[in-house]
């Protein structure tokens, strides 16, 4: 359940700065200059990384007070719905200044998203986990960074051989679109992971973990 959230995370991630040097500069900034253009494609990559240990602080407070199957779900979404939404994004010529603008934002909150989940899944990952597994099972949320570059390499793959015109015209979008699947996938994969025994023991006992 854990390696599904982590495959989303790096599935972005690739799928993000791949994009990004093949057509962003193309679709949401002004194309008539094509050197400014890509960096700010690449600047947008760079705003999710940013965010990233913010959103683990941030989730990680409330995952010690609410729970961390709560706040996986939470991320998980978040994560899932962003990407989707790039998907949806009006370019700039149909939007102008607002598309990069949205962009931005929705990066924000990925990052904020994708930060915790990393975070969070680890710990439950570890917590999980026997007292002479913990190591182990801690790092099987790893897994997710190949198998989330093997699922975005294969798509934009797929993808990049219909040619340049066909990626302009929309087919761009279809990677991030699928990402929808990957959330409801891992949705229902993770509907059934128990709360971490550690943290059942505090909430029996009406005790939360302080972060500092």
């Amino acid at each position: 359940a854990t390696i599904v959230g982590s495959m989303l995370e790096w599935y972005d991630f690739y799928l993000y700065a791949t994009m990004a040097s093949i057509v962003f500069s193309k679709i949401f900034f002004n194309a008539a200059d094509p050197t400014t253009a890509s960096l700010q494609a690449f600047a947008t990559f760079a705003i999710g990384f940013v965010a990233r240990p913010i959103g683990g602080l941030f989730f990680g407070y409330f995952g010690d007070r609410y729970g961390r199957k709560r706040m996986l779900f939470v991320t998980f979404c978040m994560m899932g719905l962003c990407t989707t939404a790039i998907g949806l994004l009006p370019s700039y010529a149909t939007a102008g200044v607002w598309s990069p603008l949205c962009l931005v934002i929705i990066r924000i909150v990925q990052g904020l998203g994708a930060g915790a989940e990393l975070a969070g899944a680890a710990v439950t990952s570890y917590e999980h986990a026997a007292d002479n597994k913990k190591g182990r099972q801690g790092a099987w949320p790893a897994l997710g960074l190949n198998l989330g570059l093997l699922l975005s390499s294969l798509t934009v793959y797929l993808l990049t051989v219909n040619g340049e015109q066909f990626m302009l015209a929309g087919g761009w979008r279809i990677p991030f679109l699928l990402s929808f699947l990957l959330v409801i996938v891992g949705l229902w994969v993770r509907r059934s992971l128990p709360e971490t025994p550690e943290y059942q023991q505090f909430e029996e006992h009406h005790q939360h973990k302080r972060p500092f």
